[in-house]
């Protein structure tokens, strides 16, 4: 066990060592992204002070509470964009090109080098912004954190991030059946945007979709709770139940999408 753990760590520092590789010759493009990368927020920041312009709670949440949040979203889905993302939208790619007859005979788990064999560590960089709103956020609130807390939200965000991948790659997995299948994908991402705010804010069947069924609302809701909110230990226990039931739906969706994978030699 402690040697697959050590020569997987190795796979990832190439992994890491490639992706910076990258950036030094697309550097100008890097530097795009990140001027882009920030802009939205900024415009994110303005739409929730025009939201709070005349009133002091949205659903028991607060302006500085809505921008905790929102700084949450920006540490966790750039940490999605630069060790998963980044990888997995080329499946369809290396499907349609037969480079998957390739990946699937490396000596390496394949769920793994297909999760993190093209990490762009760069694209990580936005979380510093996000960290930057979460402790502006924390001095308007006047919050100060315990070990606990502090350990129990870095609990949350890697539960969180972990959900956001699994809903992705089970998504993506169905191009080994379905070449054109980003559409589900695109699903997933567009539902992205509800990770901005509070499940509170959010009614009827709508409300179940985002926590239940496509659970994006959990992944930046939970980890929020903790600093602003009462938590319940019980939001823990079905987060990590969740995590655990979708990472056994990933390798079954895997299992079922590379039986069905025609090889590009056959």
């Amino acid at each position: 066990m402690l040697e697959l753990m050590i020569y997987d760590f190795k796979v990832i520092k190439a992994f890491i060592r490639k992706g910076i590789m990258t950036f030094i010759e697309y550097r100008a493009n890097f530097l795009l992204d990140i001027c882009t990368n920030l802009a939205w927020p900024v415009l994110q920041l303005f739409f929730i002070s025009i939201i709070f312009y005349n009133t002091p709670a949205v659903n028991g949440w607060s302006k500085y509470e809505m921008i905790m949040l929102y700084g949450i979203s920006q540490v966790i889905f750039p940490l999605f964009r630069a060790f998963a993302l980044s990888s997995l939208h080329r499946m369809e790619e290396y499907i349609l090109k037969g480079t998957m007859d390739y990946i699937l005979l490396k000596p390496v788990n394949e769920k793994f080098y297909m999760t993190l064999h093209n990490v762009y560590i760069f694209q990580a960089f936005p979380l510093i912004y996000g960290v930057g709103v979460m402790v502006y956020a924390m001095s308007r609130l006047h919050i100060a954190l315990s070990v606990g807390q502090i350990v129990l939200f870095i609990l949350l965000i890697g539960i969180g991030v972990r959900i956001l991948y699994l809903m992705y790659m089970i998504c993506i997995t169905c191009t080994f059946k379905f070449v054109k299948s980003n559409f589900l994908t695109d699903i997933i991402l567009s539902f992205n945007s509800c990770m901005q705010y509070p499940v509170d804010i959010y009614n009827g069947i709508f409300k179940y979709v985002i926590t239940l069924i496509i659970p994006v609302g959990i992944i930046v809701d939970f980890p929020a709770r903790v600093l602003v909110k009462a938590f319940t230990w019980d939001k823990l226990l079905y987060a990590a139940i969740l995590a655990v039931v979708l990472t056994f739906a990933r390798d079954l969706v895997w299992k079922w999408g590379v039986s069905e994978y025609t090889s590009a030699s056959s």
